[in-house]
């Protein structure tokens, strides 16, 4: 079975977002990406991989507004890191603005 997360966007913000997809257990290989956009306070179900591949590596998240742009960019290079832990040991990925940055939480629903 293929890897699936609830994403929320926790913004006033439209954002696009691209999700790296590890290759099997190893941080070091990149499975591909997926990408897909969440409008202002849009939920998301993601279904992403498949049964060999379903843990995330990384996450790319880029909001246009107010005459700039602003994104985060977060990868995991070792497994059992807390980006390791946030990305892959819980269901909901949330994503809201503090202080005009990302701020990328996680947790089961």
């Amino acid at each position: 079975m293929a890897g699936i997360k609830n994403f929320t966007n926790s913004t006033d913000k439209k954002l696009a977002i691209t999700i790296y997809i590890r290759d099997g257990e190893n941080p070091g290989n990149t499975a591909g990406t997926q990408q897909f956009s969440l409008d202002r306070f849009e939920t998301k179900q993601i279904t992403y991989g498949n049964a060999r591949n379903i843990y995330l590596n990384g996450m790319n998240v880029v909001s246009m507004y107010d005459g700039q742009v602003t994104g985060e960019q977060k990868f995991i290079i070792q497994r059992g890191s807390p980006l390791d832990d946030l990305f892959n040991r819980n269901n909901h990925i949330w994503i809201k603005v503090i202080e005009n940055l990302f701020d990328i939480s996680s947790s089961n629903d």
